[in-house]
């Protein structure tokens, strides 16, 4: 996985862009529109943008089952790869140019496992560019 992350201080977004390439030997499928995203500090000081799928819902006792629409789903062959863009408004987060950020790409256990999902956490570190 590749990834960027630009901060536009103008509108203060923060607009993170990822390249999902399939290094596996077989077909896997992933996902590119993400239900949650979250921006924080690390322990260690480090930015972290996690951009995740798959929170489970349960309604009088039941378990509900998402459709995989929303999330966009893409399947890969070996070799081929995706982009996912997305952007997020860090309020709560001072942002600071050239700084490390760390971005997560997690697919949660009972969607991966529902909808047959490539389900590993991919971790990415770059550097923040400001606009």
């Amino acid at each position: 996985m590749k990834g960027r992350a630009a901060f536009k201080a103008s509108d203060g977004e923060l607009m993170v862009a990822l390249v999902l390439v399939n290094g596996t030997e077989e077909r896997i499928t992933v996902l590119t529109e993400p239900d949650s995203k979250a921006i924080a500090r690390g322990a260690d000081g480090v930015l972290i943008v996690q951009a995740s799928f798959g929170g489970t819902t349960k309604m009088f006792g039941h378990e509900l089952v998402p459709s995989l629409s929303p999330y966009n789903a893409v399947s890969l062959d070996p070799g081929e790869a995706t982009g996912i863009r997305f952007k997020m408004s860090p309020k709560a987060v001072e942002i600071t140019e050239g700084e490390d950020i760390l971005i997560q790409y997690s697919i949660g256990d009972g969607l991966s496992e529902k909808y047959d999902l490539w389900s590993s956490t991919l971790k990415v570190k770059t550097q923040l560019l400001v606009m």
